[in-house]
């Protein structure tokens, strides 16, 4: 019984590690894909600072350019491939 407690614990730190490759990975093609497309939106709309929305308290919600970014790269990158 201890052996197959083992096992069962190897193999799910295994997976567990895998997973945590794999979203590694998802992430930073994600932020490689982004990064191009926001600062060319940047650049094309001249805006002096873009910030996080996790680290703001408030602001003017017609400010809010994730949307406009979202659906800039959902045409450039579909999906992501999570093997």
């Amino acid at each position: 019984l201890r052996k197959k407690v083992i096992d069962y614990q190897s193999q799910r730190r295994f997976a567990l590690d895998k997973i945590t490759t794999q979203r590694a990975e998802a992430r930073e093609t994600l932020m490689k894909k982004i990064e191009p497309i926001l600062a060319t939106y940047i650049k094309e709309n001249n805006i002096s600072l873009v910030i996080d929305k996790i680290n703001t308290l408030g602001g003017n919600p017609e400010n809010n350019i994730t949307n406009i970014i979202v659906k800039k790269l959902n045409e450039e990158l579909p999906s992501l491939n999570l093997k």
